[in-house]
């Protein structure tokens, strides 16, 4: 039966429990947490709670909601989320490197210098987030959207996509001034009025993307699309 959880100690019971789905964990402080890995918060609710370096590598955030939740420099390598839904959350500096998020909602969260890593992204939206800084550097994003504030500074300014992929990704008006691109492969991207200036290029591929009104750095052209065979079964969260 799910629970609200209040307490370190109730939360702690239901780890050694192998019970931490379907409960809502509410105003909580439990900075450096460390509950095992792989634990299972399927379907919970988080709100109001300090994570900040907590050990949840390859937590598993299927359909959980989280609100108003410090995971500062929390450890989540490999974590799972689908159909996650992130809210005025602070990422700042957390580890999600090899992290899988399919259908998952961020809004209004700080990703300031987080740890993407080989991250794979499919069908994630990203709303009023501030990605300055993020380094997703040999990650895969599939049909990602980013939409930002025009009046505030949210923005993915010297994030780091080297050697990254992105396919059908909506970065329109993105602000990606000084981001390092190097070896970057975007296939049939949204980057109209997307800004690129001083942004590293060396190696990078725009394929069957539009540009238009996209500031982009000499040399940069987008090329025709490509026939190409994408293992999209091999990039998608088991349902």
């Amino acid at each position: 039966m799910a629970e609200t959880v209040e307490s370190r100690d109730q939360l702690l019971a239901l780890a050694r429990d192998g019970a931490l789905r379907g409960h809502t964990y509410r105003g909580l402080a439990l900075g450096g947490l460390s509950v095992g890995e792989a634990a299972d918060f399927g379907g919970a609710t988080f709100e109001r709670v300090t994570l900040a370096e907590a050990d949840l590598r390859a937590v598993d955030l299927t359909r959980a909601v989280l609100r108003q939740v410090d995971l500062r420099s929390a450890q989540l390598d490999g974590a799972l989320g689908s159909h996650t839904s992130f809210s005025n959350c602070d990422l700042t500096e957390a580890v999600l490197a090899n992290a899988h998020l399919e259908d998952a909602e961020i809004v209004e969260v700080s990703l300031m210098n987080c740890d993407l890593t080989r991250a794979k992204l499919v069908s994630t939206h990203f709303s009023k987030s501030n990605l300055v800084k993020a380094r997703l550097s040999s990650a895969v994003l599939i049909k990602c959207t980013f939409s930002f504030d025009e009046r505030s500074t949210e923005s993915m300014m010297r994030c780091d996509l080297s050697q990254a992929t992105l396919i059908e990704c909506d970065l329109a008006k993105a602000n990606l001034i000084g981001a390092d691109l190097r070896g970057a492969l975007f296939i049939k991207c949204n980057l109209n009025g997307t800004q690129l200036a001083r942004a590293l290029v060396e190696g990078t591929q725009l394929i069957g993307c539009s540009t238009l009104g996209a500031d982009l750095p000499p040399g940069l052209v987008a090329a025709p699309t490509l026939a190409i065979d994408l293992p999209m079964a091999e990039l998608s969260l088991p349902r």
